[in-house]
């Protein structure tokens, strides 16, 4: 039985270390996972920008893992071998693992991402995100922030990958998004290569892309 305290004890005081400012009380247990998703959707539900650099075929995709990356690795293949990082951040890092929910004023626009991780043939708009991580300055928090997508002018397109943080303001309870925010001052991204926007318009559903370049 004491064994069992000492670990429950263990578990709460890691939880209280990664959210001190969320953590009031035992029914605020899970206030940490909650914001996460409100974070999320408050980001996702963001006007498009003037300039759509987000292309995509079918409906857009989540993975429902929220956790912090130390490399990316999907369908066997290494893209980024390091760890984002910001002087912003409280370190340690919490490394707890939640699980996304789409709410089901959300679910016409964004489904799960399933068992298929080739990411970099997928047509699709494809993000993976970590929980809210705090930052020494007051009621800010980040998000890590992965996205698969494509760029395409009137007949080309290119298949990319970026990654960048994302920033929100929380103040009793409630979740603003404030901006993204770019990894040592500079975009940090992986690009594959073109091919025609004629062969996504037309490619049937998980119909990956087979030709990159032109």
């Amino acid at each position: 039985m004491s064994r069992l305290i000492i670990i429950v004890s263990t578990r709460f005081l890691l939880l209280v270390s990664c959210y001190p400012a969320l953590i009031g009380n035992s029914e605020n247990h899970r206030e940490p996972a909650k914001l996460a998703q409100k974070a999320i959707f408050e980001y996702l539900n963001q006007p498009p920008p003037l300039i759509n650099m987000q292309i995509g075929k079918g409906i857009t995709k989540i993975d429902p893992l929220l956790y912090l990356r130390q490399s990316l690795t999907t369908n066997g293949k290494a893209y980024f071998d390091n760890p984002m990082h910001s002087d912003l951040l409280k370190y340690p890092l919490c490394k707890k693992t939640y699980e996304l929910v789409i709410p089901d004023t959300f679910a016409r626009r964004f489904r799960y991402t399933d068992e298929d991780k080739d990411y970099e043939y997928d047509y699709s708009v494809i993000h993976q995100f970590s929980p809210l991580l705090p930052t020494i300055e007051p009621n800010i928090y980040l998000m890590e922030h992965y996205i698969w997508t494509n760029t395409c002018d009137n007949t080309d397109c290119v298949r990319w990958l970026n990654r960048d943080y994302l920033k929100f303001k929380i103040e009793d309870r409630k979740v603003i998004y404030i901006e993204s925010m770019l990894l040592r001052n500079q975009v940090d991204f992986i690009g594959f290569g073109g091919f025609p926007r004629k062969k996504m318009e037309e490619a049937l559903p998980g119909e990956k892309i087979i030709k990159f370049g032109f």
